[in-house]
Formats: C-alpha cells, sequence, structure tokens
C-alpha cells in the first residue's frame, strides 16, 4: 500500500469521525447510535429543523456550501458523507 493511499485513507477515517461526532452532537444522540442508514426514518431526533442545524453546521465545519438538491438528499448518513466528500475534492 502506497503512502499516498495510506494518507487518503486517514484522511476519510478523520473525515468520517469529525461527521459523526458532529452530527451526533446536533441530533442530541451517541455516536454509535448513528449508522450509513441513520435517517430521520430511523432515528425520531432527526426532525427537519435539526436537520437544517445540521447542514448549517456540516457547511460551517468543513467550509463548504450545499445546493437545496443537496440539502433535500442528504437525509441518510451516507449521503451526507458523500457529499461533503465530493464537495471536499472539489477544493483540491
Amino acid at each position: 500500500m502506497s503512502s499516498q493511499t495510506v494518507d487518503v485513507m486517514t484522511t476519510n477515517d478523520n473525515l468520517d469521525e469529525r461527521l459523526r461526532e458532529l452530527c451526533a452532537a446536533v441530533l442530541g444522540i451517541d455516536t454509535d447510535v448513528l449508522t450509513d442508514s441513520s435517517s430521520p426514518e430511523t432515528l425520531g431526533d432527526w426532525t427537519s429543523i435539526r436537520h437544517l442545524s445540521l447542514i448549517a453546521a456540516v457547511e460551517e465545519e468543513f467550509s463548504i456550501h450545499f445546493s437545496v438538491p443537496e440539502i433535500n438528499s442528504s437525509q441518510r448518513f451516507s449521503e451526507l458523507r458523500r457529499i461533503v466528500v465530493g464537495r471536499l475534492a472539489q477544493r483540491t
């Protein structure tokens, strides 16, 4: 495994950890509860108001901006992560 591959994996792991901690804090849940399939349908604490707070917190934490379609489609943790990774990749 090349050092570049290890750096990318470490960066992705760090991003995932930061995003999980941020989501858990905004949603008022333990990070252990959050899975890739977590969504408003699976977590009662993930309300529409908290979703908007989550988007604002993610935008601030990662210095990115979500489009309206991305805000609407990011209602699953795995999709939220995909959008964040994509936005960060655009900056490099």
